[in-house]
């Protein structure tokens, strides 16, 4: 027989009762004996331990919580470098800003690269483009001042009409 323990409130207090058999050499049951013990000792140590659970897990999960946003924003700080200047050539149109990139050996590192050397292809296609504007205004310039003069001269009533007619071919 296995003994058994009870729980019992007498005259208020909370008692933990066991009861155990008692037996003889042969195995048979001679008896039982039953004691008890207040238990309000063992609910103090369990509050106290729950309340000592509760705060160092609130503790830890603060701490934790702390570490988490420290290590995300370092670890993130590359993006946020990345996207703000994004945001500002986009603003302002300046395609001459970088971004300072630490290394470019991991995923944000090359992604900051691709960025700079996109950035850098943009800004030399915008001189290239700025270059080919000046060449074929200067190119545009020669042919409509001759165009002009010609209008001119054949406005001019002192023309002969066969050389006015040359002006307009």
């Amino acid at each position: 027989h296995v003994h058994q323990v009870r729980n019992a409130t007498v005259a208020g207090a909370s008692l933990r009762m066991v009861v155990e058999p008692i037996n003889s050499t042969d195995g048979s049951l001679v008896g039982l004996v039953s004691w008890a013990k207040p238990t309000d000792e063992l609910e103090g140590l369990l509050r106290t331990v729950a309340l000592a659970l509760l705060v160092v897990g609130a503790t830890v999960c603060f701490l934790a919580f702390g570490a988490g946003w420290l290590v995300a924003g370092r670890a993130l700080a590359p993006v946020t470098e990345l996207t703000t200047t994004a945001r500002s050539v986009a603003a302002s149109g300046d395609i001459a800003a970088r971004v300072a990139v630490q290394t470019a050996d991991d995923e944000l590192g090359r992604l900051g690269v691709a960025f700079n050397e996109m950035l850098a292809s943009i800004e030399e296609n915008e001189r290239g483009l700025e270059r080919f504007l000046a060449d074929a205004s200067h190119q545009l310039r020669t042919p409509i001042t001759t165009i002009r003069a010609n209008l001119e001269l054949a406005a001019r009533g002192d023309v002969p009409a066969k050389e006015r007619k040359l002006l307009y071919a």
